[in-house]
């Protein structure tokens, strides 16, 4: 979105600055934007401990800092636990508000310090470049897991699966599993490889394409319903018409399971694939299957209307979505139609039946969210106020914090690095010191 020229902030030609002015301009900026992040993680951090997050019905404090913030979510999880983490390494807080540790070096000593420790790995981090610092504390962190007895369920407790998008369009899809689940994979795809027919296109990997052709024919088989199965359902619903339309007391509940409320049942029923028994009196009225789910043709019409998107402001989820009636056709006689239906993630599905809200406006043009206290979210996030860089200085100084272009540089002075000798010290500072230091990678490598 482009920005009128009388709201970007004033930048004087730097053209006829010194190179020497502008490096220490440039340092004197980097240990003022530090102090600035030590509060602005430190906020978060307490943000997060107030889950003040859940009064918009976001999924975590990453997710309100990315719509609110523009962070990304990884950026914003890293935000959160650094907030988190330094509420209990008051020394660290100090060096950080102080602008002498930039943010790269606590993200990552809040990995691995401690109240015991913080002291010691402070003057570190004083001493050691961002760099180096990153390789000392990822090096400690794999000894010991390499140290750790109970490898395995460190290794299970770290499987995930997660893509990438290339500029090709095409995804990278990435997995992390133990020994055994690598070895069942690949025993699958092998398996699979040897029934597929011989490729007719020009791969510039062939035996990789064949590998990944192969993938994709274990997952499309998982998928397709087998001639020895039927297509899997969520359950049987069975609920009184009263208690459907009315809200009164009667029937609602899964067959042979447990009793759901009658918001719960609008929320199942709007886009769910159930078999529901409808009933009055004790007596079946109806029984049918994804009653009032939007058919194919407009669900894909709905789809690329909302851009395959949950319609909740700040809400970036693409997956399980459900076509959401916002007149419900069992209380308000709602029709099942593009003009009444948009999409929302399983999170928000939830937070617009049972959670309290409800959406104003059509579909088809712009939604206006409203919460059960009342407040209304924009769909787009306030704009950050004007501000210029030396806003940042006035404020340190009122607060009784003096920066230079010397204050963020690390004491550093060219030596290698003894990367041993660095994770071997770490380990007597945090867990006394190993019987036998695993290696290290790289053990002797240099500086940044």
């Amino acid at each position: 979105m482009a920005v009128a020229s009388s709201e970007m902030a004033e930048v004087d030609d730097l053209a006829g600055h010194p190179n020497r002015a502008l490096e220490a301009e440039v340092r004197t900026l980097a240990a003022h934007i530090a102090a600035a992040t030590c509060r602005f993680v430190l906020i978060i951090g307490e943000l997060d401990r107030r889950e003040a997050w859940k009064e918009w019905e976001c999924r975590s404090c990453a997710h309100w800092l990315a719509w609110q913030c523009g962070t990304s979510l990884r950026t914003g999880h890293d935000h959160v636990r650094v907030g988190r983490a330094l509420a209990d390494l008051p020394e660290i807080v100090a060096a950080f508000g102080a602008g002498q540790l930039s943010y790269s070096k606590v993200r990552a000593l809040t990995r691995v310090a401690t109240p015991e420790s913080e002291r010691d790995l402070l003057t570190l981090a004083r001493e050691a470049t961002a760099a180096q610092l990153e390789r000392i504390v990822g090096a400690f962190q794999h000894a010991q897991r390499l140290a750790d007895p109970d490898l395995a369920a460190a290794q299970a407790r770290g499987r995930d699966l997660w893509s990438t998008g290339n500029d090709d369009g095409t995804r990278t899809l990435h997995v992390r599993l133990t020994s055994d689940a690598y070895q069942a994979v690949m025993a699958a795809v092998d398996a699979a490889v040897e029934q597929l027919p011989e490729l007719t296109d020009d791969p510039d990997n062939p035996g990789g394409a064949r590998r990944a052709d192969a993938l994709t024919a274990v997952a499309r088989e998982f998928l397709a319903p087998g001639a020895d199965r039927a297509p899997l359902t969520d359950g049987v619903l069975h609920i009184d018409l009263e208690t459907l339309v009315d809200d009164r007391p009667g029937r609602s509940e899964f067959e042979h399971g447990p009793s759901v409320s009658s918001e719960t049942a609008r929320r199942l029923l709007c886009d769910a694939g159930l078999t529901v028994s409808l009933e009055q009196a004790g007596k079946t009225l109806d029984v049918g299957r994804r009653m009032r789910t939007a058919p194919p043709a407009m669900r894909r019409a709905i789809v690329d209307r909302d851009h395959a998107t949950c319609r909740f402001p700040g809400c970036t989820n693409r997956r399980h979505l459900a076509v959401h009636h916002r007149k419900h056709w069992a209380k308000h006689r709602g029709r099942t139609s593009k003009r009444n239906g948009f999409l929302l993630c399983p999170a928000h599905h939830h937070a617009l039946h049972e959670g309290g809200w409800h959406a104003d406006g059509e579909p088809d043009e712009a939604l206006v969210f409203v919460g059960p206290k009342g407040q209304r979210l924009p769909v787009h996030p306030v704009p950050p106020p004007r501000a210029d860089h030396h806003d940042l200085a006035r404020t340190h100084a009122r607060a009784g914090v003096w920066i230079g272009s010397d204050t963020i540089r690390a004491r550093w002075k060219g030596d290698p690095l003894d990367l041993d000798h660095a994770v071997t010290a770490m380990f007597g500072l945090l867990d006394g010191p190993p019987d036998h230091a695993p290696p290290t990678d790289g053990a002797d490598g240099g500086g940044p």
